[in-house]
């Protein structure tokens, strides 16, 4: 009889195979942010300057000495700038437009015309857009003022009786 053969294998000699390799934590890679929206800061114009002027001559109390509170110019300027935006095609029509001006010279009408409408019409005042000989472009150009609401320009009092505040 055939003698078995006998295969001792110890343990230290077994090739064991190893484990397979975690996977990688892969992170989630998070969207990009949209760019902040850029802000332009907005100027000065010869529209809000006539509407600034316009402002004080009209409603500045008369014993009022005091300066207007620069914190309220960012929003003359945004008034004036929407208002030009949204009116754009009627300004343009206006400003196609020969009109008269307060002393009866017949001129066209332009940017710093509108600016002085703007304020008197949106506050109510008995002259505006509709009053310069526009027509029918006046009148749109009065309800869309009209539609802003009116401001207030007030002296300021105690601690700021030395500001006048348009708002």
């Amino acid at each position: 009889m055939a003698k078995k053969a006998s295969i001792r294998v110890s343990k230290r000699s077994a090739k064991v195979k190893a484990p397979p390799p975690r996977p990688k934590k892969v992170e989630a890679k998070k969207p990009d942010k949209p760019p902040a929206p850029k802000i332009e800061a907005l100027e000065w114009d010869a529209f809000s300057d006539s509407y600034f002027d316009t402002a004080i001559w009209a409603e500045k109390p008369e014993d009022c000495d005091a300066d207007v509170w620069p914190g309220c110019y960012p929003k003359i300027l945004q008034d004036c700038d929407r208002f030009q935006r949204e009116n754009e095609e009627l300004l343009n029509e206006a400003y196609q437009t020969m009109t008269r001006d307060g002393y009866g010279h017949i001129r066209l009408y332009d940017v710093t015309d509108a600016g002085h409408d703007f304020f008197l019409s949106r506050n109510g005042h008995g002259t505006g857009f509709w009053d310069r000989g526009l027509g029918e472009v006046g009148d749109k150009l009065h309800e869309a003022a009209s539609a802003f609401g009116g401001v207030d320009v007030l002296p300021g009092e105690g601690e700021q009786e030395d500001w006048l505040f348009i708002e």
